[in-house]
């Protein structure tokens, strides 16, 4: 059996090196990061991978509940908490475990039984169902199909999902960076540092502007080669190029 990558989410230094020590301490189970907040592992959680998400569950701005929705598939999330009030709710979002703060380390032992038993569930991105994602906007968990989403623009430290032929729009707060890692690269394609967009919904590129309705999205420069690679994939006959 290989050892699950488990990483560490919570606000409170005290819980995060208890966390650390019980991972140490537990064969087959080896710590990939420790951060403070989900905005800032999710960038390693969508790169690199995770079998294990350890996390306060009433951490601000992004709970519990909140991020078992937004993990990859297949991610197993254990929640700390200081009260069992949500409980229920937790094991219906299929969370693998609930932890009540400050767990001994008899009880964290069986939640990594019960982890190991699970196995490794992490997915490659070819594996994955795409059919929708989850993110966080203003103060609502918004499900969005994955085939509605046009393209994603980049603005300041939020992205915006501009979905469907009607410009229906949502806002969520994360990177670029963030997004880029998480979406199916064979679906999904950043094509200028402000701009993602879904490849199945490309239908015209004026000259390298690709157009989506009133929509002009410039081409940058360094994303431009992929771009130009992937149309001369799809082509019939004579390879268009993005100038023509």
């Amino acid at each position: 059996m290989s050892t699950l990558r488990c990483y560490i989410i919570t606000d409170d230094d005290a819980t995060s090196q208890l966390m650390k020590q019980y991972i140490d301490r537990t064969p087959m189970l080896e710590c990939s990061g420790v951060f403070t907040s989900a905005r800032e592992a999710f960038p390693g959680i969508a790169a690199s991978g995770a079998d294990v998400v350890i996390a306060s569950a009433d951490m601000p701005q992004l709970g519990g509940l909140e991020l078992s929705r937004l993990l990859p598939s297949g991610c197993r999330l254990v929640l700390l908490a200081a009260d069992p009030g949500n409980a229920a709710e937790v094991y219906d979002a299929g969370v693998a475990d609930y932890l009540m703060m400050p767990v001994p380390y008899e009880r964290f032992a069986t939640c990594a039984r019960r982890l190991l038993t699970m196995g490794h569930p992490q997915a490659s991105s070819s594996e994955r169902s795409w059919r929708s994602i989850f993110v966080k906007s203003d103060y609502k968990i918004v499900q969005i199909p994955v085939d509605e989403i046009l393209f994603v623009e980049g603005v300041k430290d939020y992205v915006k999902f501009h979905l469907g032929h009607d410009q229906r729009s949502v806002m969520s707060l994360m990177s670029m960076k963030t997004l880029e890692a998480y979406l199916p690269p064979d679906m999904f394609m950043r094509v200028h540092r402000s701009y993602i967009v879904n490849l199945h919904q490309v239908r015209i590129i004026d000259r390298g502007r690709i157009v989506f309705g009133a929509h002009y999205i410039p081409v940058g420069e360094t994303y431009r080669p992929h771009l130009q690679q992937y149309i001369a994939s799809q082509s019939v006959a004579e390879r268009p190029t993005l100038e023509n």
